[in-house]
């Protein structure tokens, strides 16, 4: 504690001759060959020490001492010692600096294991990313493939609704163009025996396909996307009644897994240009009427579903004059 006082304290150096000027309790430190220390108290002629020795067994011994003033002097030079506080303090906050570095060092090493694991877990998730990737590059490419089958499938049945329309088959020989799917015959239609409109703008007038849902989820012509769309989506629940818009006959019922998967499409006779006018109804759960059924405006003649390319249960309702989509809002009301 008191070695290094000729580095921390102020200090005076002693003479005998004024040791009485010195009150009592002052400390004082003898100081022998330039190394060796005794701290001691002064009091009344005497100083109260400290002194340490060594015994031939090699144990420190530690004892409080009194010797007479002119034997504290002897072999030695005598120097009163002041404590110097601001070194203490500046000890004080070097102690507490270094504290305060030494917890900071802890974070540190604790913030690097830290990172060390979220670096493994950071690889794991990569490697899992990349396995996901992978899995998901094979799926979109067996789904190109599904695609591609689909639009010919799509294509098929588009003309195969086209033909129907157009009369490039008879009436009573329209089946499915896909072998395998289920699919229902339509006798030739009697116009002059069917309850449809021949040549009257009234068969424009047409009812909404769900009753009490006039929002729509996708328009005509086009998706959200910009992909063609050929009609309009009424978003409803699954069993939802489906209507025809219009009176007229059933000309196609088809139950497919695909394209428009259970749909109808009923025939409605011409408008004042004479443009055959068409519906139809797509996406069905259900289906309740044959083909050559007759049907009134407002009839129900479907649940609706999801079937087919669809993404949620929905009504699809398309408007045909002469073969051609039209946006079917313009006749809804």
């Amino acid at each position: 504690m008191f070695g290094d006082f000729l580095n921390r304290g102020k200090h005076g150096q002693l003479d005998f001759e004024n040791i009485d000027d010195l009150e009592d309790g002052t400390p004082i430190v003898a100081r022998y060959n330039n190394r060796e220390f005794q701290f001691g108290i002064y009091g009344e002629g005497y100083v109260i020490y400290q002194d340490c020795w060594q015994t031939k067994a090699g144990v420190l011994v530690f004892s409080l001492e009194q010797s007479s003033i002119e034997g504290f002097f002897e072999d030695s030079t005598v120097y009163e010692y002041t404590p110097d506080f601001e070194f203490d303090k500046k000890k004080a906050e070097l102690d507490s600096q270094k504290k305060e570095l030494n917890a900071k060092q802890k974070t540190i090493e604790q913030n690097s294991n830290s990172i060390a694991s979220k670096k493994a877990s950071l690889a794991t998730d990569r490697a899992e990313s990349d396995r996901l990737l992978a899995e998901l590059t094979a799926q979109n490419k067996q789904y190109t493939e599904f695609r591609n089958e689909d639009s010919a499938l799509i294509e098929q049945v588009e003309s195969e609704i086209q033909a129907v329309i157009s009369g490039v088959k008879p009436p009573d020989e329209i089946t499915t163009a896909v072998a395998g799917k289920t699919s229902q015959k339509v006798e030739a239609i009697d116009q002059s025996k069917s309850d449809v409109y021949s040549k009257s703008d009234a068969v424009l007038n047409m009812k909404y396909p769900v009753p009490g849902k006039h929002g729509i989820s996708a328009g005509f012509p086009n998706y959200s996307s910009g992909k063609y769309h050929g009609g309009i989506d009424f978003p409803c629940a699954t069993g939802s009644k489906v209507v025809a818009a219009q009176k007229g006959v059933v000309i196609t019922v088809k139950r497919l897994n695909y394209s428009y998967g259970y749909y109808i499409m009923i025939y409605h006779g011409t408008d004042s240009q004479g443009r055959s006018v068409v519906t139809l109804y797509a996406h069905n759960s259900s289906i309740l009427v044959s083909p050559g059924d007759t049907v009134k405006k407002g009839e129900t003649i479907a649940k609706s579903g999801s079937t087919g390319n669809s993404t949620g249960p929905h009504c699809h309702f398309e408007v045909r004059l002469n073969g051609s989509r039209v946006n079917p809002k313009n006749y809804l009301s």
